[in-house]
């Protein structure tokens, strides 16, 4: 006979998110984060491996290069933690194609950024979910920070291990977000968003080699920002 599942205790998401939050970013319930970790560290993600890209990825937008790095499917665990927590926050599960999984360490104090704040390219979908791997720091600078950018708002997110969280509308457009230099202990996330079904098919006639459809393309969008009275960079 199996023992009885331990239930999550402990502080509820309210507790360990963080105060004056900007819209859109929100928070789900705890989740059970053991055998997803366990199976990217099986594959080496940690301190020699920091970085580990899974399912669909771009390389170069300007260039139109989209590479699978690893194969989800070889990552059932992660694809599970995934599952369930898209139902707990109640969103749809946008399904493979298209999914980008990144997992994320940061170890040790930080002479630099360890993550440059940014906001994610116009290619990735409007939500963007993460979820806390693992969390020792032992002082605030090893969490998210949010910075927003135009205003004085700045937001630090608290975090335990198993913490999710969803950024979308003015949390992704209108706030940056990175993890500042200093801070020290280990800090390993799971964060994963969809890309855009149009910058997909994009990369689709650049390998066929459809550059006139491409060039339409660019022509209809630059004329459209045009007539909005938007400049181009």
């Amino acid at each position: 006979m199996e023992p009885p599942r331990k239930r999550l205790r402990g502080k509820q998401p309210s507790e360990v998110s963080c105060p004056d939050r900007p819209s859109g970013l929100s928070f789900g319930p705890l989740q059970r984060v053991d055998a997803a970790l366990k199976e990217l560290e099986t594959a080496g993600f940690g301190r020699k491996r920091p970085v580990m890209d899974l399912g669909c990825a771009y390389h170069d937008f300007s260039k139109g290069l989209l590479r699978i790095q690893l194969d989800l499917m070889d990552f059932p665990e992660v694809l599970a933690l995934i599952d369930r927590s898209m139902k707990s926050m109640h969103c749809r599960h946008g399904g493979l194609e298209g999914l980008n999984v990144i997992a994320r360490h940061y170890e040790g104090p930080a002479q630099q950024e360890r993550l440059v704040f940014h906001a994610d390219n116009f290619v990735v979908a409007d939500r963007v979910f993460g979820c806390i791997l693992r969390q020792d720091g032992k002082n605030p600078n090893l969490t998210l920070h949010f910075r927003e950018h135009q205003g004085a708002g700045y937001v630090r997110m608290k975090e335990i291990r198993g913490h999710l969280y969803l950024q979308k509308g003015e949390a992704r457009h209108f706030w940056s977000h990175g993890i500042p230099a200093g801070g020290e202990g280990v800090r390993q996330s799971l964060t994963w968003r969809w890309l855009r079904p149009s910058f997909i098919r994009w990369c689709q006639m650049e390998n066929e080699l459809h550059r006139k459809q491409q060039a339409k393309w660019l022509l209809r969008f630059t004329s459209a920002g045009e007539f909005l009275g938007i400049d181009h960079e």
